[in-house]
């Protein structure tokens, strides 16, 4: 069920006809050109936009969520463009996957706590999916603990760095074409769902 506006945090709550009223009133209050359908038209447009948004809460970003953020932004000064929870046709969900102009595939795993780490082995199904591979952790995990043979890097929600790099094991050809292709049709949804929401 859809939550009422006044559910929201005061932050997030705004007037929609006040928003409307200062979009298509230039400043001097002179008004865009225009018909008064077109105005109209712009109107309801720019509500039904706005009602969506509304409906969504403002979530707070869980440990995960924060420490991928700033995997993202430690990737890209890799030279990696990021994406998070991408399939990889396996039944099997990363949690961060970059790829870089050569081709090459990263995956990071993020573990928020040991309990975490112990009762999740599902990552050595991720290794024939990247070039390299690397746990991302947040402050004060114990890194002794993770696999000598893996990339360790530490992360917040502003950004990382990296502890320990991840050796390169190339993937077979025939994987690296088909993720491609599944990296691109991601890449492609994640756009378009923020382009045009879904109701």
């Amino acid at each position: 069920m859809a939550e009422s506006r006044e559910s929201f945090p005061k932050e997030c709550r705004f007037s929609s006809d006040r928003f409307v009223r200062d979009l298509i009133t230039m400043p001097g209050g002179d008004s865009i050109g225009g018909t008064k359908l077109e105005h109209q038209n712009v109107n309801d447009r720019v509500r039904r936009g706005l009602e969506l948004d509304l409906r969504r809460p403002c979530l707070t970003e869980t440990s995960a969520e924060k420490i991928s953020r700033g995997v993202c932004r430690v990737l890209k000064e890799m030279g990696f463009q990021a994406l998070t929870e991408m399939p990889l046709g396996i039944g099997r969900r990363v949690d961060v996957i970059g790829l870089n102009g050569r081709g090459n595939y990263v995956i990071v795993e993020t573990k928020t706590n040991l309990a975490d780490f112990r009762s999740d082995q599902k990552w050595r199904d991720y290794l024939p999916y990247c070039d390299l591979f690397y746990f991302a952790v947040g402050e004060g995990f114990p890194h002794d603990i993770l696999p000598k043979d893996c990339g360790s890097i530490v992360a917040d929600r502003y950004g990382g760095e990296v502890v320990r790099r991840a050796p390169t094991v190339s993937m077979v050809a025939s994987f690296r074409r088909k993720q491609t292709i599944r990296f691109a049709r991601c890449t492609a949804s994640q756009l378009r769902r923020l382009e045009d929401p879904p109701y």
